[in-house]
C-alpha cells in the first residue's frame, strides 16, 4: 500500500530503534555532564525533585545530543539577510538555535524557572523526533531516581571523553562519576 517492501519496513524499524537508543543514551549523558557543571542546579533539583522535568528540558536545550540538523528549503525564502532558493540545503546548529537571545533571556544559562520551554533538541514540526515522549519519560525517571538517592560528581581521577560520532551526534564514550549516598 505504501510502496515499501517487508525488508524496507524492517530496515526502517531497526534504524529507528538504534537511532532512538543512541540519541537517548547520549542525551542522558549530555544532561548529566551539564548538570555536573552546574552544582547550583543539582542542589536545587535535589531539594525539589518536581523540577526534574524542567531540568531535563533546560539541559537538553543547552547540550542536545543531535548537534546539527539539515533541512531543504521547500520554496524560495529568506532567513535574516540570506536568500534561499527552493532546494537549497540549510545546515542548522541546534546549540546555536537553542541559545537564540531573541527567544531566550540569558540563553547560555540553565534557568529551571524559564517560561519559554520550546527548543530544538528533538527537532521541530514534521521532523520532531517520534521517540521524544518516551525519551523524556526515561530521562525524567532516571534523574528523579538518581538525584533522590545520590549526590553526583565527576570522577576527577579519570577524564570524561566526549565523542562526536558525526557532525550530527554528540555524546560521551566515557563519563566517570562518583556517587555519594544522600542521607
Amino acid at each position: 500500500q505504501y510502496g515499501l517492501s517487508d525488508r524496507e519496513i524492517i530496515a526502517q524499524a531497526v534504524m529507528m530503534l538504534v537511532a532512538g537508543q543512541v540519541t537517548t543514551s547520549d542525551q542522558m549523558c549530555n544532561i548529566l555532564f551539564r548538570l555536573l557543571q552546574e552544582p547550583a542546579v543539582q542542589d536545587h533539583v535535589v531539594r525539589d525533585r518536581e523540577l526534574v522535568p524542567s531540568m531535563v528540558e533546560e539541559l537538553a536545550r543547552l547540550d542536545p545530543a543531535v548537534t546539527f540538523i539539515f533541512r531543504v528549503a521547500g520554496s524560495a525564502t529568506r532567513i535574516g539577510d540570506y536568500a534561499l532558493a527552493k532546494g537549497d540545503v540549510v545546515f542548522i546548529s541546534t546549540h546555536a538555535i537553542n541559545r537564540d537571545p531573541a527567544t531566550y533571556d540569558a540563553p547560555h544559562c540553565a534557568d529551571l524557572q524559564r517560561a519559554h520551554r520550546a527548543h530544538f533538541a528533538y527537532g521541530f514540526g514534521a521532523h520532531h523526533c517520534l521517540g521524544a515522549g518516551l525519551a523524556r519519560v526515561e530521562m525524567n525517571t532516571l534523574f528523579d531516581h538518581l538525584l533522590s538517592r545520590y549526590r553526583v560528581q565527576l570522577d576527577q581521577s579519570a577524564p570524561a571523553v566526549r565523542n562526536h560520532y558525526s557532525l550530527s551526534f554528540s555524546g560521551f564514550s566515557s563519563l566517570p562519576i562518583v556517587l555519594e549516598a544522600l542521607n
